[in-house]
């Protein structure tokens, strides 16, 4: 276990001061950062691994360099509850941490390994869920694996418990896809056109549908919002338009909706806060939901 402990200011990580930062990942209690040479380092918790660092133990409160990665040209990480992956820029993807319910892909690993049953298939991105994993691959199909409780591996087999090598969501080929994203219990991918569909747990409404599902299925409140990125936390979802504009839906339990309330919202609801604010990017924490404003504004 990790030792509890807080911090109520933002720092900067001084381990990080001369080395350029692309990208970050956060799980349940680990981080997982990106370096613009593509080197990925990690901290936190490590009872199941998923640090990455070839052995399961303590804590460890300071970036590590994942060794068996150097060399490796890499261009995104992802972090879900206690596993982890990273992409190459070849396509190729690399899992380790917690994986009883499959969510590596593979046997269990301490150590970072290349995921072969994805081998001959060009990987574009990854997204980590609580327990499962979803990727996008070159030619916009999207695989899953791992937890299947709630179908969230979008393959209408919600009975099924969990799966531990990558299925195609059938229902979702043809579709032009470019973006997939994992929360929870829940997923979503976006179309070239804007399009969403999301599958999954949804009672809290997370999927912005005003019903419950385990198939992929069209967000049909979304339709012509030309939405460019979607964003899940544990139990609600966020999505950005072409236009910036931000809706957000499913638990408001603690206000990561940004409504003013505590209420869930089964559909997605405008943010009016940031009404012509032209948000760039968002992102979402198991409770907590952020956003960056053009000029690099934080909310």
């Amino acid at each position: 276990m990790c030792a509890i402990s807080f911090a109520s200011f933002i720092r900067m990580l001084e381990a990080f001061c001369r080395i350029p930062v692309s990208q970050v990942a956060c799980g349940s209690r680990h981080t997982v950062a990106l370096t613009k040479d593509g080197q990925v380092y990690t901290w936190g918790q490590n009872s199941r691994g998923q640090l990455g660092l070839g052995k399961k133990g303590r804590s460890i409160s300071s970036p590590q360099c994942i060794r068996s990665l150097s060399g490796m040209p890499l261009v995104q990480v992802s972090a879900g509850g206690e596993h982890s992956f990273a992409l190459s820029v070849s396509g190729s993807v690399f899992g380790w941490g917690r994986n009883d319910c499959g969510q590596l892909g593979l046997g269990d690993s301490q150590g970072a390994e290349s995921l072969e049953a994805l081998s001959g298939i060009t990987v574009t991105q990854v997204a980590c869920g609580s327990q499962h994993t979803v990727v996008l691959s070159k030619d916009g199909q999207v695989y899953t694996w791992g937890q299947n409780s709630r179908g969230q591996l979008g393959l209408g087999k919600e009975g099924c418990s969990s799966i531990s090598s990558p299925q195609c969501v059938r229902s979702l080929s043809g579709m032009p896809l470019v973006r997939a994203s994992a929360g929870g219990e829940h997923s979503f991918a976006l179309s070239v056109s804007g399009s969403v569909f999301g599958w999954g747990r949804n009672d809290c409404g997370q999927l912005g549908l005003g019903d419950t599902t385990e198939t992929p299925t069209l967000v049909h409140y979304l339709n012509m919002k030309k939405t460019v990125f979607a964003a899940c936390g544990k139990d609600h979802t966020a999505v950005l338009t072409m236009d910036g504009t931000v809706f957000t839906f499913g638990s408001g339990h603690y206000g990561q909706l940004g409504h003013n309330s505590f209420r869930n919202e089964l559909c997605p609801r405008l943010v009016a806060e940031l009404w012509g604010a032209k948000v760039t990017k968002i992102a979402c924490g198991r409770w907590s939901y952020c956003n960056v404003k053009l000029k690099c504004s934080l909310f």
